[in-house]
């Protein structure tokens, strides 16, 4: 979806002026459509995510709520994890088919921190822009890492996997726990392996 830059400074409540600023002089993401400035939505919101910006997360559901905490309850809890390839093994183990299930673990083993975006000290969400499309319900997996990956000099300690079956689908798990992250007792207690506080923040939404 393209934004305009009055668009954005709405969803985000600062001044198009600011937009602006953030396009000139903090790598924003945007260009020019018939003249016009425009910005992709999935990409601004890697951008702002990466930088602990709020955006609401009900903008990327308007195709209706998708429900992270059967999402979470379905891909659980996973500590000790060492890489990409073990992270691929326990979430291809989710997949019912195992034609689908060869290709999450190609796709996921195949993936680096380049494709997750620092979301809170120490845990990573995917990318808006790097879906794992897959048929059947969203799944999303807590993966504490056996040990510390770096991500633009910064240690990641815990980062979420996910699976949905569309890309709108995706991008509303993705933005719902941006959302929960940005409270600092849910993101701790993310980094030591704990879902409790986040089902609590996603519940009460």
């Amino acid at each position: 979806m393209l934004l305009s830059v009055g668009h954005v400074a709405r969803l985000m409540s600062v001044p198009e002026a600011t937009v602006r600023s953030w396009i000139r002089r903090e790598g924003l993401p945007a260009h020019r459509v018939q003249g016009r400035v425009a910005l992709q939505s999935a990409l601004l919101f890697d951008w702002a995510a990466a930088r602990r910006l709020p955006l609401p997360a009900s903008h990327f559901q308007q195709g209706g709520r998708w429900a992270l905490v059967e999402a979470l309850d379905l891909g659980g809890v996973h500590r000790a994890v060492d890489g990409f390839e073990e992270v691929a093994r326990l979430l291809s183990a989710k997949v019912r088919r195992p034609c689908d299930r060869e290709m999450v673990r190609a796709v996921i083993a195949g993936r680096s921190l380049s494709a997750y975006t620092l979301a809170a000290d120490g845990v990573a969400v995917p990318s808006m822009s790097a879906p794992a499309l897959v048929p059947g319900p969203p799944v999303v997996a807590l993966i504490v890492l056996s040990s510390p990956l770096q991500s633009d000099g910064a240690p990641v300690n815990a980062l979420f996997a996910a699976l949905a079956p569309t890309l709108a689908a995706h991008r509303a798990l993705v933005a719902e726990l941006v959302e929960a992250l940005g409270q600092s007792a849910v993101a701790e207690a993310a980094r030591a392996g704990a879902l409790a506080p986040l089902r609590a923040s996603v519940g009460a939404r």
